[in-house]
């Protein structure tokens, strides 16, 4: 009888490492996590905290600069090369700042005016808004980076086999260019819109001290 309760509990695990590792998600949900890639090489042998968590991390690790900077993350795509995704993680680190600004500004005024938004001014935002904070942004630092190197199998679910490298960067740049930023990228915002005074007088409003709300 033991030897049969051993046999079925045994039996158990295999079928639930074959099916995925379920596990508590942060607000406690259940979930499957199905990699498709094993890790073969990485800089750390543990995944550094501020790829995750960059804010909570530099607050703990970086406690000097923590009050007058802001930080982001930059991962790149699987490149060919260390150098390569190296490189791709660093161009595109103040696209990705423009990215999360922008998207912050659309939240905030999508939520002021609880949908009654002008086309004029979404359009802005949607086509032209990161570009112009992207190129008022200067300053920015990268602190801290990672690499690994990953194995994609069909085996693991992937849709082919291959392999490369992925990269991510913690960049930091001063709150108060970022400030500077938004404020410069709103002015031209505010410009922009001529068809409708009105829809600039309420875009004016619902973007008040945006650059302080970040």
């Amino acid at each position: 009888m033991q030897k049969l309760l051993s046999l079925v509990l045994v039996l158990g695990m295999v079928a639930a490492i074959n099916v995925g590792c379920s596990s508590k998600g942060k607000d406690g949900e259940e979930r499957e996590l199905l990699k498709q890639y094993t890790v073969v090489d990485a800089e750390y042998a543990a995944l550094p905290g501020w790829i995750a968590e960059p804010q909570a991390w530099a607050e703990r690790e970086d406690s000097d600069d923590y009050k007058t900077y802001r930080y982001f993350v930059s991962t790149s795509e699987m490149a060919a090369s260390k150098r390569l995704c190296q490189k791709s993680s660093e161009a595109q680190a103040a696209a990705k700042i423009a990215g999360e600004i922008t998207q912050f500004i659309k939240n905030s005024y999508a939520q002021s005016l609880q949908g009654a938004q002008d086309e004029e001014v979404t359009s802005y935002m949607e086509d032209t808004l990161a570009q112009e904070i992207q190129s008022f942004l200067v300053g920015v630092v990268q602190h801290r980076t990672y690499w690994e190197e990953r194995k994609y199998t069909k085996e693991l679910g992937a849709s082919e086999n291959k392999g490369g490298f992925v990269c991510s960067a913690l960049l930091k740049v001063k709150k108060e260019t970022i400030e500077k930023s938004i404020e410069r990228a709103m002015k031209k915002l505010f410009s922009s819109v001529t068809t409708n005074p009105d829809s600039k007088t309420k875009a004016v409003e619902a973007l008040k001290d945006v650059e302080k709300k970040f």
